[in-house]
């Protein structure tokens, strides 16, 4: 396996684990970091099943991903970024299509944008926790009990 595709992987897993963490914290979690490693995974198994990849699968993945921010809103600055990265990720992957093979700097690119859409999409608020630095939200209560402003 390449090492590329062992780091997206790793990158799905802490997804994964933060989600499941925050989840029981606060009893919400990260969707659209979730959505990122669901898609990118569905890609990945069928590219792994079909030995290609597939356009429209492709497609059909970042559509649906522009449809949920769509119509749930970009929360947040990290949500805007990885929403903003949907079409250049799909510039790559049309780019390689109309070629017929990508090239070393669309593949990494590619790579690259998606490893930055799953790292933004990681839960926020167990890494806030984690550092001591929230001032509001549903943590906040958490904090006035230790005496804390």
């Amino acid at each position: 396996m390449h090492w590329a595709v062992a780091l997206l992987l790793c990158l799905c897993a802490a997804s994964l684990v933060l989600n499941a963490a925050q989840q029981r914290m606060v009893g919400t979690v990260r969707v659209s970091g979730m959505l990122v490693c669901l898609f990118w995974g569905a890609q990945e198994l069928h590219w792994w099943l079909a030995g290609s990849d597939s356009i429209v699968l492709f497609l059909a993945c970042d559509l649906l991903l522009l449809a949920w921010f769509w119509r749930r809103g970009a929360v947040d600055w990290s949500d805007r970024v990885i929403a903003a990265l949907i079409p250049p990720t799909a510039a790559c992957v049309i780019f390689a299509w109309l070629r017929g093979g990508a090239t070393p700097e669309s593949y990494w690119l590619n790579i690259s944008m998606v490893a930055a859409q799953m790292l933004l999409g990681l839960p926020r608020i167990v890494r806030q926790r984690a550092s001591g630095a929230y001032s509001h939200g549903p943590l906040r209560p958490m904090e006035s009990q230790r005496g804390g402003t």
